[in-house]
């Protein structure tokens, strides 16, 4: 993402609003979902109505248990789905933000 252009008096403030009203990152989805207790990699519906660019784990499991989500490029399917990838031993709960 390129940086705004700004004039010599921009604030910092105006700066930093700039940089965020572009970001990618704000056209994103909450997406809950439910993983079952395997290391094989799973999927789930994002209802983005696009592929996704990428996401995080906002809301997860313990620090024990590892959820990855994976990148739209080692997928089949990114505009429909979101694939992840847990070491778990149960299954878990989990929220991420997909953008």
């Amino acid at each position: 993402m390129p940086l705004p252009q700004l004039r010599p008096n921009t604030s910092v403030a105006e700066f930093f609003r700039l940089l965020i009203a572009g970001a990618p990152r704000r056209d994103g989805k909450l997406v809950d979902i439910d993983a079952s207790a395997t290391t094989a990699t799973q999927t789930a519906r994002h209802g983005l109505g696009r592929a996704y660019r990428g996401g995080w784990v906002v809301l997860g499991p313990s620090a024990a248990v590892q959820l990855r989500v994976l990148e739209p490029s080692e997928q089949a399917e990114p505009q429909t789905y979101v694939s992840f990838a847990l070491s778990a031993a149960t299954a878990v709960t989990a929220r991420i933000w997909l953008y």
